[in-house]
């Protein structure tokens, strides 16, 4: 028998479920929307997602006008779910059309250009209404895949505006959920330079809860208009000031929301030979090496520097560093005013406040080839630990009363330990501030290697048993008193044989013999000039005074030296100036 009925078994057989001929219209309606949603996927495919292209494409070059130029490989969307994937993107600049541009004196001209390569952009949260009639854009996510990003400052960015007021149309009022970069390849120079100024490898950026208006650029906790920013590389290069070194890591990492920056294989590459960069310079200056396995900031105030370019930061750790330098004083010579602690502090545009910095199990060599000098003299400093606080240039936590205290201990070339304290106003316009500390025992012998190649002496015999100092140093001077309590200090004057060199030390092989006027002048210096011992047991204990010009083409580091050698001069008797040749 012929039914129109359609029967579904269930647990009870012969069940009616669905009758065709009481629902027909269901049927037909059911028909209706799948045709219309197939028709709508049709025309997304054939029709909306091309037009969207070629729209996006236009409207890229038509905004920019002519700057830019915009290709998309493919263009996928979802009316639903509200997103939209670009695939294959190209981003191109043409920076020659920019500065004709600019010779014919364009108005508002970007001061930067970017070029972009990505496998794909994806919107999320898109509505296409909000779009389509123009109200304020709100998006969940952006993300961008491997993209390789080359940025070109064209020009300086004069604007003081802040981006919230430049926007218009949809971007007006901007909020965005998340902005996410993954494996990034970056870089950014000056379109004239040789070099880039900024690598980036394995770059990763998540940025979350933007809002682009005024209210989040003046939020105390937010940092340029966000929430909460975390960024990785796995890699970057950054040409530093001057174009001189180059600064290269091996990972960092930044977290707003931790307040914590961190650094890993650090290292500071010269980009010129000793003697280059001397000319370069045009004045004798040291070529440095920095190893640096690992550095961290904590307590970082992110928001305070985005909204009033005041940088505060609560630790600054410095792990097992090592620093090598090289300055050639013979063949270039040391002309230039060097500025003071002091100097260096203030000319920093940025308001800063560092509470608290240590630096632990620093080393530094120092290599100079000095002015008599036929050989390079060499000074280690080991085992090096400082801690500094207060370390600022902001008025209100900077005064004579409130200075910055640097403590530190060092082993000179292995062997003698020093420690010292240094209390500094950092905002002192005399640049006063006062060393005081104390070196332990030690042989006098381990100056040798610095002292023999630049002054021809060496010091013979002597046992330093220990010292202490204090001095006072201003802009223009050092005073102050050293005590050194020390046995058979003597020493040999060296003369140069016929081939230029200076007598070697035993260190390097054979004793060269002297000559009879340098034996003579030797006993005399032992015997009539030099303090050779200066203890209490004796009673003949000499309190050395320091008192010395500072050499304004030294650096402050040479400066603190020389007050710790008018110190020993006057105690072995001499005249307690530095010489200020070079």
């Amino acid at each position: 028998m012929r039914t129109n009925a359609v029967f579904i078994k269930t647990g009870m057989p012969g069940k009616l479920i669905f009758d065709y001929k009481k629902n027909k219209g269901l049927v037909y309606f059911s028909i209706a929307l799948f045709g219309l949603v197939l028709l709508i996927m049709l025309v997304r495919a054939f029709v909306l997602e091309p037009w969207l292209q070629k729209k996006l494409e236009k409207t890229v070059q038509e905004k920019s006008q002519g700057l830019y130029s915009f290709k998309v490989a493919q263009l996928q969307t979802s009316l639903l779910s509200g997103t939209l994937t670009l695939k294959g993107i190209t981003l191109t600049p043409n920076p020659n059309l920019w500065q004709n541009r600019k010779k014919q004196n364009y108005p508002n001209l970007p001061p930067l250009l970017v070029q972009l390569k990505a496998e794909a952009i994806d919107f999320r949260g898109l509505s296409y209404l909000n779009l389509l009639f123009n109200k304020p854009l709100e998006l969940t996510q952006i993300s961008l895949n491997k993209p390789i990003i080359h940025a070109m400052q064209m020009a300086k960015d004069t604007t003081s505006q802040p981006l919230h007021q430049k926007l218009s149309g949809p971007l007006k009022n901007f909020k965005l959920g998340a902005f996410k970069i993954r494996e990034a390849t970056f870089s950014y120079k000056k379109f004239q330079d040789k070099w880039h100024t900024v690598e980036l490898d394995s770059f990763s950026l998540t940025v979350n809860d933007i809002r682009f208006d005024s209210i989040a650029y003046n939020d105390p906790e937010r940092q340029y208009y966000a929430k909460h920013i975390e960024a990785y590389a796995n890699q970057s290069n950054i040409l530093l000031p001057d174009a001189y070194y180059r600064l290269k890591t091996k990972k960092v990492w930044l977290n707003t929301a931790d307040k914590k920056i961190e650094l890993r294989q650090v290292r500071v590459v010269p980009l010129y030979t000793p003697a280059a960069l001397a000319k370069r310079v045009g004045n004798a200056v040291p070529q440095l090496r920095i190893w640096i396995p690992l550095v961290k900031f904590s307590g970082a105030d992110f928001p305070n520097f985005a909204r009033l370019s005041s940088l505060n930061i609560n630790s600054f750790q410095v792990y097992n560093p090592r620093v090598q330098a090289f300055m050639d004083t013979k063949n270039f010579k040391q002309k230039q005013k060097k500025p003071l602690l002091h100097d260096m502090v203030q000319q920093v545009k940025v308001n800063f406040n560092l509470k608290q910095c240590n630096i632990h199990n620093l080393f530094i060599r120092y290599d100079e080839l000095a002015p008599r000098a036929t050989r390079t003299g060499y000074l280690t400093l080991e085992k090096i630990n400082v801690s500094i606080t207060n370390f600022t240039n902001d008025k209100k936590y900077m005064s004579a009363k409130n200075p910055a205290v640097l403590r530190g201990e060092v082993v000179v070339m292995g062997e003698a330990h020093v420690k010292a304290v240094t209390r500094v106003n950092l905002l002192d316009p005399q640049a006063q501030h006062i060393i005081s500390g104390s070196i332990g025992k030690a042989n006098p012998k381990i100056i040798n290697p610095i002292i023999e190649p630049a002054y021809y002496v060496r010091v013979k015999s002597g046992t330093l048993q220990k010292g202490d100092f204090r001095m006072t140093l201003t802009r223009t001077a050092v005073t102050g008193t050293m005590h050194l309590y020390y046995d058979d200090f003597k020493v040999d004057l060296l003369s140069k044989d016929k081939s230029g060199n200076e007598e070697a030390s035993k260190e390097r092989g054979k004793e060269k013999k002297q000559t009879v006027f340098k034996k003579v002048l030797t006993v005399f210096a032992n015997k009539i000039v030099l303090n050779s011992n200066n203890n209490t047991l004796e009673g003949k204990f000499k309190e050395g005074k320091i008192n010395s010009n500072r050499r304004m083409n030294r650096s402050f580091f040479t400066f603190w030296i020389d007050g710790l050698t008018s110190g020993v001069r006057s105690t072995l008797g001499l005249n307690s100036q530095v010489p200020q040749s070079n």
